[in-house]
């Protein structure tokens, strides 16, 4: 079935290997969601590693600028860059975090190898083309004895209960992302891929399972509720969200999204999402 008017652009107007969304108020509440889920989740915490007065701190794939932000006021004598390759809206900012319009694979990086305490990245790798690649420069940037700090997931197409339209959705998303070189069970790869740089002294793995989906007798904690509620709703903005015209091809269609939005909280579904933390320190 043919794009609707609102999505037929050509392929090529589109860059492939990223999630095709706006940074608008939408996206900025939904990005400060999923990082106070995994905030409250964790009792606060939102990092793992040791950090020791780190005085420069780089936020790859900044999105709302939530985490560069929060990063900046528990250590306000940092100087922190959130970078992304979407400008990021203005909003109220401390005096030590500052943002800049950079992607990371195709533009040439404005720092030397070495120039960072903490690197952190968020659900980027997953969305790139040839990520071990990505993560090999990324590691780069970080200084000897500094830390890479890293929050993936694995989209997982298997997808329990009644709801149809959502299980041909994410089965067509993750087809889609494999059809365009993307990792789609990113998250277990983490801790190898990192040990096979030579880089790091330590490469610190905690898994988080989240069972998603509408199937209330699934999660018994409260915060691993909370958790996957989140990641519940990331899904509806994905199926209500742009899509490239390849996946479209792949059956994605503007129809099936639709009936899938539809399904979130009428059928019961359930689909288990881990969440993998990462925190990595760089051989002195």
């Amino acid at each position: 079935m043919a794009a609707t008017a609102t999505e037929s652009q050509s392929a090529s107007s589109y860059p492939t290997g990223y999630w095709y969304g706006t940074i608008d108020q939408t996206e900025i509440e939904r990005l400060d969601s999923m990082h106070n889920g995994i905030k409250n989740y964790f009792d606060g915490k939102f990092f793992f590693a040791p950090l020791d007065n780190p005085q420069t701190i780089l936020d790859i794939g900044t999105g709302s600028g939530i985490w560069a932000i929060e990063i900046g006021e528990n250590f306000p004598d940092a100087q922190v860059i959130g970078v992304d390759r979407n400008s990021v809206l203005p909003r109220p900012t401390p005096s030590n975090v500052h943002f800049q319009q950079l992607d990371i694979l195709a533009d040439p990086l404005p720092w030397n190898g070495g120039s960072f305490d903490v690197v952190h990245v968020r659900y980027v790798l997953t969305h790139l083309q040839n990520p071990q690649a990505a993560l090999k420069r990324i590691a780069s940037l970080v200084r000897p004895g500094g830390w890479l700090l890293i929050e993936e997931g694995t989209m997982d197409s298997e997808v329990k209960g009644d709801a149809n339209a959502i299980r041909s959705a994410i089965g067509l998303f993750c087809k889609y992302w494999e059809s365009n070189g993307q990792v789609v069970a990113i998250g277990p790869k983490l801790e190898s891929w990192l040990h096979e740089t030579g880089a790091f002294s330590q490469v610190n793995v905690h898994e988080v399972i989240a069972p998603v989906g509408n199937n209330p007798e699934a999660v018994a904690d409260t915060k691993l509720g909370r958790l996957a509620s989140v990641y519940k709703d990331s899904w509806r903005s994905a199926f209500l969200g742009k899509v490239h015209p390849k996946a479209i091809e792949l059956g994605l269609t503007p129809e099936l999204r639709k009936q899938a939005v539809e399904e979130v909280d009428t059928l019961e579904w359930q689909t288990d999402m881990p969440l993998y933390m990462v925190w990595a320190q760089k051989s002195a």
